[in-house]
């Protein structure tokens, strides 16, 4: 099995939260870990191993997705403070390269952050830059997540 990436999602102070999100170079690979490890011990426990369920739908249901289609010239952060805005983010990450468009995503009734958004820069460098510089490193207490936009 070719494990691409591997997230422990973490609470704030470094806790893990029990669950991780593991990308495969190809869906037969994730689907052979799937059939593998559902329901086997991992250090005492008891772990359930499925395909990340995009968004809510009736259960069962197959769920279309749409491709990868990355110019590597966005990135994604998360685990933004909640007080984010678009103009926050752009001058966070204007110290690593031109940024073209900043957003922090919020929720349409109450106009505050949902947590991550949104970092459009001129080139692929600049992304790069703002992952390696920028990732972990915390953002009023909480330590920015941030990874190649892999749907912009």
């Amino acid at each position: 099995m070719n494990v691409v990436q591997a997230e422990v999602a973490r609470q704030s102070g470094g806790r893990s939260k029990g669950w991780a999100l593991v990308d495969f170079a190809t869906a037969e690979e994730a689907q052979d870990a799937i059939e593998r490890m559902h329901n086997s011990d991992v250090q005492g426990r008891s772990i359930i191993v499925r395909v990340e369920r995009p968004g809510a739908g009736a259960k069962g249901a197959r769920v279309e997705t749409r491709p990868e289609n990355s110019s590597g010239l966005q990135i994604v952060v998360r685990n933004l403070p909640w007080t984010t805005t678009s103009e926050d983010l752009r001058q966070v990450f204007q110290q690593v390269g031109n940024v073209v468009n900043a957003v922090a995503v919020c929720h349409t009734d109450t106009g505050r952050s949902k947590g991550w958004g949104t970092v459009l820069f001129e080139t692929r460098e600049q992304a790069q830059a703002a992952i390696q510089g920028f990732n972990g490193v915390e953002l009023e207490h909480r330590p920015m997540q941030i990874k190649l936009d892999r749907f912009d």
